[in-house]
């Protein structure tokens, strides 16, 4: 990558302009946000989300995603219950932010395997069959990627119905197998059985007051795991109307399924949910993006593509973010 990617006119730029990109309190209260951080900081349990604050949302969802697909959406009734969300009238689906590809460390606050810098670092000092000269590099090009982390470059859209940012995070919080798995469900005959399904977890909230009250341990235990069941069925079934409807927008728009150099297919549905998600709109990307998704960051090796697909995913975004 050295040689090739890292050195190239496309990352130097992305470098020497990145710093206005930055979600962080600099830009924030540059923007015009300082009563939103003087909100959070007032609250003892307040937290940025960083992929969904004021913003993010003015500079890069309001700006970017203007396609046909968002025609009839309000993107200044975002704020949905002290959150930002907004609501796609076509799908009657709520979307809200994300972390794209998630390389936080323990600094930015993760925690236990959401500590994706250090996983990542580790696989690269430890692995002896990188060559001596390329070794130094890779450190320096994973920090480089730590710092993109909260970029509006490293940031798309997420349904919020079905909880399905907690099933990305169960691949890994990779955009890549997350995106694979979608991939793997628009293919599958029996949609109840892709693993994308298997994956939703069951959502929490407070136990109704039957359940509280309820004095037989048993009883209430039994309770309690058919109102989980309950939930788990709602987010799987709410997960399925989500890309079901994309998968019907997508024949509606006369998107067609693509056969990839490999002979892989791409859904229709995967490429329309790309394509306004992450304004990814070439399909040899999005192919490279399935096909690395499709197996585990094992080694260093794997770090390093991993950490080149998501260079060359900002190095697009940065076109289009000096478009708009």
């Amino acid at each position: 990558m050295k040689e090739e990617l890292w050195v190239s006119e496309a990352v130097e730029t992305l470098k020497n302009n990145i710093e206005n990109y930055i979600v962080n309190e600099k830009n924030i209260v540059k923007e015009g946000g300082q009563e939103e951080l003087e909100s959070i900081n007032s609250k003892k349990s307040g937290t940025l989300h960083k992929d969904r604050c004021s913003f993010v949302w003015e500079h890069l969802y309001k700006k970017c995603y203007t396609s046909q697909f968002w025609g009839e959406t309000n993107w200044d009734e975002y704020k949905v219950k002290k959150s930002y969300e907004i609501l796609q009238k076509k799908l009657d689906c709520r979307f809200s932010g994300d972390v794209l590809f998630s390389f936080k460390s323990e600094k930015d606050g993760a925690k236990g395997k959401g500590k994706k810098y250090e996983y990542y670092l580790n696989k690269l000092s430890n692995d002896n069959e990188l060559r001596k000269k390329e070794k130094p590099y890779y450190p320096e090009i994973l920090s480089f990627c730590n710092f993109m982390n909260y970029s509006l470059h490293n940031m798309g859209l997420m349904p919020v119905d079905g909880n399905l940012q907690a099933i990305k995070e169960g691949y890994g919080d990779r955009l890549d197998t997350y995106i694979f798995a979608i991939n793997e469900y628009y293919i599958i005959e029996d949609k109840e059985k892709a693993d994308l399904i298997k994956k939703v977890r069951t959502p929490g909230g407070k136990y109704p007051e039957e359940v509280n009250n309820e004095t037989d341990k048993v009883k209430k235990e039994k309770m309690k795991d058919d109102i989980k069941r309950k939930r788990k069925e709602q987010a799987q079934r709410e997960v399925l109307n989500t890309f079901k409807r994309f998968e019907s927008i997508a024949k509606e728009s006369g998107i067609e399924d693509v056969i990839d150099e490999n002979g892989d297919t791409i859904k229709a549905g995967t490429i329309l949910y790309c394509r306004e998600m992450y304004l990814i709109d070439n399909n040899d990307f999005l192919a490279r993006l399935i096909e690395n998704g499709s197996h585990a960051i094992e080694n260093s090796s794997d770090v390093v593509n991993y950490m080149k697909l998501a260079i060359e995913y900002w190095i697009m975004k940065a076109e289009i973010l000096k478009s708009k």
